[in-house]
């Protein structure tokens, strides 16, 4: 048994110690950044304890990036190599491309090499990357350290063979959004509440021909990260529609999802200029059709949106976890929808009926919630902490495992915690995270882990 042991320890050890690094994929371009981090080092990568940075100005930074391109046919292949810090979403022509990067530490900064050439057209195409930093010391984020921004390359092949190259650099264009505000953190501070002021949002920033003349040039200029491509794929996303509405007065709606998702919230809503709608976000009913939006779990889903007086969509950057929403105030009619996301999952890998009814309710209640709580990394929940711990990921994952056979979840939280030995060589008990938290017991789970993987 010692021998059977040693041998599979022998031919993992070689993986574990390859640090994965790639070349350099982002030859030519600079690493993109709000002007308000002008004059700010980067700070270090890890706290002994969760407190807030010295330039507590810098945090809850939401960016704009933005840039036009002229093509001149639609291309075949366009391969984007793009990454941010703490994170982006990026856009093409008002399209949702991709969101990312999954954390990670700067010295292994994770990017996505992926094909986009559905997204392009003949002629201007735009460009655009929602960046944000979220600048506090925590469990779900690599932050409080300055490191901010976003950066990519996009190699373009035509049909006549021709090619084209761009990068982020100084031409493009940034804004600082006013749009997002907060008054209180939640989920031990890897989460910031959302204000939203559509009367500051620049409607159209991501679309062809918005005039950008008095956006600023962007800091200009690569950090000290070290690049490694992506293990996991990018999060799948969908639209889910509420499987019940319920209009409880004048502009008091409640919505019922059917059960719990993970994603962000989506509203449409037509009213007046400095209207305020509250939103609320909750798990469980207070009452009858009514949200308790003060959490169990250290969180407090109360938002507002502020109304432009157009035909405004207010979309909640940060996913929360949750069944119900209440909105009250708002106006006639509002549309509500969730981009729901999660680790791609594949429903069809794994099934289970039985002649016992509760039983396989229990079977598609933990089913889902193993879905739900694969969110790039295995979450600790989507709400509480949203860190990736050694105890709920050795568990998670092993379930993970069995219900759908990709192991490229597994493989990336091994490579996290391995990437911790850095910082405490018993590794630590969360990772990625700027938090410093050791639970030696623990530990042990990732060898248990790096056994079942292999």
């Amino acid at each position: 048994m010692r021998s059977q042991r040693t041998l599979w320890l022998l031919m993992v050890l070689p993986w574990l110690v390859a640090p994965n690094l790639q070349a350099d994929s982002f030859a030519g371009a600079e690493w993109l950044r709000d002007t308000v981090f002008k004059g700010v080092p980067p700070g270090s990568v890890l706290s002994p304890k969760p407190v807030r940075q010295d330039h507590l100005s810098l945090t809850n930074i939401h960016t704009y990036f933005r840039k036009e391109i002229e093509l001149p046919a639609k291309p075949v292949k366009a391969l984007l190599d793009i990454t941010g810090d703490d994170y982006y979403k990026f856009y093409v022509n008002g399209q949702f491309v991709v969101q990312g990067p999954e954390p990670g530490y700067p010295f292994a900064q994770p990017y996505y090499a992926i094909d986009i050439s559905r997204f392009l057209d003949q002629g201007r195409n735009c460009l655009a990357s929602h960046a944000y930093y979220h600048g506090l010391v925590c469990r779900a984020w690599n932050s409080g350290d300055n490191r901010s921004g976003f950066m990519l390359t996009l190699d373009l092949t035509f049909p006549d063979g021709s090619t084209a190259h761009y990068a982020t650099d100084p031409t493009w264009k940034c804004l600082t959004s006013r749009t997002f505000s907060a008054n209180r953190t939640f989920g031990y501070d890897t989460q910031f509440n959302e204000n939203i002021d559509m009367r500051l949002e620049p409607i159209g920033w991501r679309e062809n021909g918005f005039d950008d003349a008095d956006w600023l040039v962007p800091l200009c200029g690569r950090q000290d990260h070290v690049f490694v491509k992506q293990i996991t794929p990018p999060l799948e996303h969908e639209r889910v529609e509420p499987a019940l509405v319920k209009q409880l007065g004048a502009g008091h709606y409640f919505f019922d999802f059917g059960g719990e998702i993970v994603g962000h919230t989506r509203l449409r809503l037509h009213g007046s200029a400095g209207q305020v709608v509250t939103v609320r976000h909750g798990e469980e009913l207070a009452g009858p059709f009514q949200v308790r939006y003060q959490m169990r779990c250290n969180c407090i889903y109360e938002d507002h949106v502020t109304l432009s007086g157009g035909g405004d969509l207010a979309e909640f950057y940060d996913y929360r976890g949750f069944r119900y929403l209440e909105l009250s105030n708002a106006p006639a009619k509002p549309e509500v929808w969730v981009d729901v996301r999660h680790h791609p999952f594949d429903e069809s890998a794994s099934e289970f009926k039985s002649s016992d009814d509760l039983l396989n309710r229990i079977w598609d209640l933990s089913k889902r919630g193993i879905e739900m709580g694969c969110q790039g990394v295995f979450v600790d929940c989507p709400t509480r902490e949203k860190g990736q711990y050694t105890g709920d990921t050795y568990l998670t994952a092993l379930s993970q495992l069995i219900l759908t056979a990709d192991p490229s979840l597994a493989r990336k939280a091994l490579k996290d915690f391995q990437q911790s030995q850095r910082f405490d060589a018993g590794l630590l008990a969360v990772a990625p995270g700027s938090y410093r938290q050791e639970l030696a017991e623990w530990s042990f789970c990732w060898v248990f882990l790096l056994r079942y993987y292999y």
